[in-house]
């Protein structure tokens, strides 16, 4: 909540206020202490009743390029052989909204784990290039361009040779795991004229 001061509290007490009746119940807030050094505001309400509402920070400046101040890496998944140099940041958590936005990066050569969930993707790239599939089409990636990752649609992220490629991807905080392809399933898009060249899975 870096930004906020004490002549913007009874603003945010009021914004807090519609926020905790819409997931306790009408509840009255006596006692709002800010943090300016953090993402968080603390709250303490009738009852005792400890909450914290976390909002995302207004404004995460760049260190560097496609390196945020304060935004940790993480690996991409445990490893277990079904992708190649691929990292994630978070980078903006809304739990009002119940949204996340993460960004990956995938090493040249690298590729992402081919995979289907129930849950979408909006994903943006910002840095390099690459392909992937979406459901039964491969489309090549540029800088900017918009993929939108329907429902049990198998996917998968692969940078160029020559360089990393780098995007966003906004999802469900509250979301599904991925499934992975069966052997029947592999062997079925492997068979797939237009995409089996494409795919790299564990056989």
């Amino acid at each position: 909540m870096s930004g906020y001061g004490t002549q913007n509290c009874e603003s945010l007490r009021s914004d807090l206020d519609s926020v905790l009746a819409e997931h306790f119940g009408r509840i009255a807030v006596h006692a709002l202490r800010l943090d300016t050094s953090l993402d968080t505001v603390k709250v303490e309400c009738f009852g005792g009743l400890p909450l914290r509402y976390r909002a995302p920070m207004a404004h995460v400046p760049q260190a560097e390029p496609f390196r945020w101040v304060g935004v940790e890496e993480h690996a991409y998944k445990e490893t277990d052989g079904t992708f190649k140099d691929v990292t994630r940041r978070v980078l903006c958590r809304d739990d009002h909204q119940g949204t996340e936005t993460r960004y990956f990066e995938v090493g040249a050569g690298g590729h992402t784990t081919l995979e289907k969930h129930e849950h979408t993707h909006v994903v943006i790239p910002i840095r390099g290039s690459g392909r992937a599939l979406i459901g039964d089409r491969v489309a090549t990636l540029t800088a900017h361009d918009v993929v939108f990752v329907p429902p049990w649609a198998w996917h998968q992220f692969q940078a160029a040779d020559d360089e990393p490629l780098g995007f966003l991807c906004t999802v469900s905080i509250e979301r599904d795991r991925p499934t992975l392809p069966s052997i029947e399933e592999l062997a079925q898009l492997r068979a797939i004229e237009n995409i089996g060249h494409f795919i790299k899975a564990r056989a």
